[in-house]
């Protein structure tokens, strides 16, 4: 037997060792922002197409350097496909068959001169299409830290609303053992003693459909953040634990403490930055446009081999080696044509994400606008609901003096510990919408 436990006692030590996940893990909104930065699956994609935006960058680079391309090949007919009797220029019985195999190869070299700009400006182009896949980056991390947040106060609420279901249940407990004694001691009637019970059991029922909530919320945060995978077969919710103390004072601050110039925090904005960009990204094309019906001008030279002929003389050099220089100016004509309605839209293209640009400014101030307007009724909600709860404290504490001096019912007292549970949820409802609509203003405004 002393074996048997020691035997279970290491192993129980080694399954903590092994099975870190079990280990209650004490969660910081910090933590769970960090985490979800790291592991979601949207940052994870969105930094695929930055990556993809910066090859794409250098790949334009490589447009400024000449393109050099190779050919080679083999040739093999099944008789020559040239044949000439040398037999009367010699004297003597000899066929000259040409073209029955034979290889060829050649190697080209062009350097673009002037292309209209196309180049150049395609290279701007690419570093533009960087710049927006950075500012996008940024939205997706603050969309990601929006929503992180989102489940982060969720669990913390329904957290909050179970501690309060839980005292309502202690003090309950009380009640209905202040109703079992007056029923034994004639003093009360069994019907106050079944309602306090039924309330009794309505809270109890309450708390356990909070707990299966809030384990779902936490499983939510954590496979968000990262924290778990549906592989970890050993994940438990309840190890995500969050301090009890986080609703306090501190964590508020007056509206007027936060508040920016709008105007001015614009340029913050990774919205308008975006909008910029698409404005540059158009004045780019058009440019780009108008340089694909300019004139172009390229160099270039090129070296082939190629030995394809068959000699039965025994003599002379069947290889034959070629190098070439040239220019090129090419000169669109008829493209003219087609080609000014082409850059027209372009031209139009351009005004319009200008438009778009004005458009965003003052959308954006409008959404910065609503939400201190939305921060500030948030702010005073909470106000508002710390006097709920002193009020009901209040109705509390008289309606059980007035049960004890007979003077009220038990309805009237289930009633008031009602109002202290619905103040006390209240409470918390308006503080979490606070601390969102907290974020939602600074990420509105560029911070």
């Amino acid at each position: 037997m002393k074996t048997n436990y020691i035997f279970s006692l290491a192993l129980g030590l080694l399954s903590l060792l092994l099975c870190p996940a079990m280990h209650a893990q004490q969660l910081t909104l910090e933590a769970c922002r960090e985490a979800a930065l790291q592991h979601n699956v949207k940052i994870q994609k969105q930094l695929l197409e930055v990556e993809n935006a910066e090859l794409q960058r250098k790949e334009a680079f490589t447009k400024f350097f000449p393109s050099v391309s190779g050919l080679g090949g083999f040739v093999q007919f099944d008789k020559p496909q040239v044949e000439m009797d040398m037999s009367a220029l010699v004297g003597a019985p000899v066929l000259l068959e040409m073209l029955k195999n034979g290889v060829v190869g050649a190697i080209n070299a062009q350097m673009p001169i002037f292309v209209g700009g196309q180049i150049v400006n395609g290279n701007r182009l690419a570093k533009v299409g960087y710049q927006i896949k950075q500012l996008q980056m940024l939205q997706t991390q603050n969309e990601v830290c929006l929503t992180a947040e989102q489940y982060y106060w969720q669990v913390v609420s329904l957290q909050q609303k179970l501690i309060t279901l839980q005292a309502q249940q202690q003090q309950l407990e009380a009640i209905v053992q202040d109703a079992q004694n007056a029923v034994e001691a004639g003093l009360s009637n069994r019907n106050d003693l079944l309602q306090a019970q039924l309330y009794q059991n309505k809270v109890a029922s309450g708390i356990i459909s909070l707990q299966g909530y809030l384990d779902v919320s936490k499983l939510v945060l954590a496979q968000y953040c990262g924290f778990w995978s549906p592989d970890d077969s050993l994940f438990d919710a309840s190890s995500l634990l969050i301090d009890q103390q986080i609703m306090s004072d501190a964590a508020v601050q007056h509206p007027g403490e936060l508040l920016v110039d709008h105007a001015a925090a614009l340029p913050n904005t990774p919205e308008y930055a975006l909008a910029q960009e698409g404005v540059r990204a158009t004045q780019l094309q058009y440019k780009m446009e108008v340089g694909s019906h300019l004139p172009t001008v390229a160099v270039g030279g090129s070296y082939s081999y190629t030995n394809l002929m068959r000699n039965n003389f025994g003599f002379g050099d069947n290889h034959k080696r070629t190098a070439l220089a040239f220019a090129t100016v090419s000169v669109p004509i008829t493209d003219w044509w087609g080609g000014s309605y082409a850059m027209r839209r372009k031209k139009n293209a351009v005004r319009s994400a200008e438009y778009d640009r004005q458009e965003a400014s003052q959308l954006l101030i409008v959404r910065m606008q609503s939400a201190f307007t939305s921060l500030c009724t948030a702010h005073q909600q909470i106000g508002i609901a710390r006097k709920s709860i002193e009020q009901a404290n209040e109705n509390l504490r008289l309606e059980k003096d007035y049960y004890e001096a007979g003077t009220s019912t038990m309805s009237n007292l289930l009633k008031a510990q009602s109002s202290v549970q619905e103040a006390q949820d209240a409470f918390t409802d308006a503080w979490i919408d606070y601390q969102q609509k907290r974020l939602e203003y600074l990420q509105a405004t560029g911070r």
